[in-house]
């Protein structure tokens, strides 16, 4: 899988199809390298209506205090595929 500019290695935490979330530990690669300690991918999906539904994500981390400055390389682009495709998943899930 690919969720920044290299190959990346995660670690699928959580899948709950009832609740329609995912959590995913990056452990290696990608944004890792740029010298996260930690960093995990939540995604929630909500349904609005049969039309509409919304993804509520969030990206929790861990990094040393100078290279703090990084943490606005961070973008929820980067996902955006990955969560695409787990919001695919989940809705054909229900």
């Amino acid at each position: 899988a690919s969720w920044g500019k290299s190959d990346t290695k995660e670690l699928y935490r959580m899948i709950d199809d009832e609740k329609r979330i995912i959590e995913v530990e990056v452990i290696e690669g990608g944004l890792k390298d740029l010298g996260f300690d930690y960093l995990l991918i939540r995604a929630e999906i909500i349904e609005k209506d049969p039309q509409t539904t919304i993804v509520r994500s969030t990206v929790d981390y861990e990094i040393d205090d100078k290279l703090a400055h990084k943490v606005s390389l961070i973008k929820m682009e980067c996902f955006q595929t990955a969560i695409e495709a787990i919001a695919k998943y989940l809705n054909t899930e229900k």
